[in-house]
């Protein structure tokens, strides 16, 4: 069960998966497992704070709102600087800017609006499922399924893009992809900044 609804959250397109492509542009085929580390530290935070009763605050409007804002702010200034960026070196090797992968897990991930609804729906419902079936060893299980979905599929994504690192890197692919996946950042953006002004207006 972890393993199956991971999978069917972490093949869904969004701003960690773009995040981990330009990542490994940078950092090779380890990227994925490194920001999917990132992203772990934050899901076993949340998992705690579901088990020790604290579901409503991920299921706060306000929380909610907070979050697809600054989430939306954060999409679209990394639109901005991947355009901006130019020749190679806009996949080139880590600066000083950079996130770095493991960082940049945590903070695609904290700041990504669908991160709290789903894990208010499907993950409270996917561990209360566990402790169910099987108790504490329920639980366990279905969170290492569910971590074992992540990092396999990051993993591999990050593994058929540095295998194909010199085709992508092509004077006439890169600026493609780079525009693509901006254009993907701004799109993201804009619609997580509208739900989160829903968040705050009054029914």
């Amino acid at each position: 069960m972890g393993l199956g609804i991971g999978l069917s959250g972490a093949l869904i397109p969004g701003p960690l998966l773009v995040f981990n492509i330009t990542e490994t542009l940078k950092h090779g085929a380890k990227t994925g497992f490194l920001v999917i580390l990132g992203h772990f530290f934050v899901e076993v935070c949340v998992s705690l704070l579901i088990i020790f009763g604290f579901l409503k605050f991920l299921r706060s409007p306000v929380v909610a709102g907070a979050v697809g804002l600054a989430g939306g702010i954060l999409l679209f200034l990394t639109g901005i600087s991947l355009l901006r960026q130019k020749g190679l070196n806009a996949f080139g090797p880590a600066s000083e800017k950079s996130y770095g992968p493991v960082l940049g897990g945590v903070i695609f991930t904290v700041f990504n609006p669908s991160f709290p609804p789903w894990w208010a729906a499907i993950g409270y419902n996917m561990l209360w499922q566990g402790m169910q079936a099987a108790g504490v060893t329920g639980l366990i299980a279905i969170l290492v399924g569910h971590w074992c979905s992540d990092f396999g599929w990051y993993a591999l994504v990050s593994f058929t893009v540095s295998r194909g690192k010199d085709v992508i890197l092509r004077e006439k692919v890169y600026p493609l992809l780079k525009t693509v996946l901006a254009l993907f950042m701004f799109f993201l953006a804009i619609y997580f900044i509208i739900k989160a002004v829903n968040c705050f207006t009054p029914l």
